[in-house]
C-alpha cells in the first residue's frame, strides 16, 4: 500500500509539474530514526517467522522502542505538516497496537477471504478481531483489494496521506539550492 501511495505521490507531483530532484531530503531531520524503527521491525518479523522468538515481552519492547523513534522523528519534523499528519498515522496505528497487547487486530473474515488458512500469529504481530478486541476501527479492517495489497487501518491510510502529500509538496518545491555554488 506505500509503495502504491509513494507511485501515486510521484505521478501527481509531475502532473503539477513538479520534479523528483526537487524533494531535498536534507530538510527531513532524523530520517535514520524510521529506517531504524521499521528494520527493527523486519527483524523482529523475521524472528518470529523463524519461531526463534514467541509475541511477549521482546516483541512488545520492540514496539514500545519503534514507535519512540516513530515519535521522536515527529517531533524533530513538527513543523511540516504532511511529517504531522504522517505522525498522527503512527500514533493511530499505535494506540490499537497498544491497547491490544501489542500486535494488530485484523478482521479474520477478510483475511479467510485472501485465502490465507494459517495460524495468524505465526505470520507477526496480528491477532483477529474478537470480543475483547479495543479500538476495532483503528484496526486492520480495510481491504485493499487482494491478498497483495492486503488490509489496512485508518492509521495506514493516514500514514500514506501523509507521505504522499510530503513528497507532493517538495516536487512542487522551486526553491531548491543549486547543487553547486560558485
Amino acid at each position: 500500500m506505500f509503495l502504491l501511495a509513494l507511485i501515486i505521490a510521484v505521478i501527481i507531483g509531475y502532473c503539477l509539474k513538479g520534479k523528483l530532484r526537487n524533494i531535498d531530503a536534507e530538510k527531513v531531520k532524523g530520517l535514520y530514526l524510521v529506517f531504524a524503527a521499521f528494520f527493527l521491525e523486519y527483524i523482529v518479523l523475521t524472528l518470529l517467522r523463524k519461531g526463534s522468538i514467541k509475541i511477549g515481552t521482546i516483541t512488545l519492547l520492540s514496539d514500545i522502542i519503534m514507535y519512540l523513534m516513530l515519535v521522536i522523528f515527529t517531533y524533530f519534523n513538527r513543523k511540516d505538516r504532511w511529517i504531522l499528519i504522517l505522525g498522527i498515522g503512527f500514533m493511530l496505528n499505535a494506540i490499537v497496537i497498544f491497547a491490544n497487547g501489542g500486535m494488530m487486530p485484523v478482521r479474520e473474515t477478510i483475511v479467510r477471504s485472501y485465502g490465507f488458512k494459517g495460524d495468524l500469529g505465526t505470520t507477526g504481530l496480528y491477532r483477529f478481531i474478537d470480543k475483547n478486541t479495543h479500538f476495532v476501527f483503528l484496526s486492520d479492517i480495510i481491504p485493499l483489494g487482494n491478498r497483495k495489497l492486503g488490509i489496512a487501518s485508518i492509521g495506514d491510510i493516514v500514514e500514506c496521506i501523509g507521505v504522499a502529500g510530503f513528497i507532493i509538496k517538495e516536487m512542487k518545491n522551486r526553491n531548491i539550492k543549486p547543487s553547486c555554488e560558485i
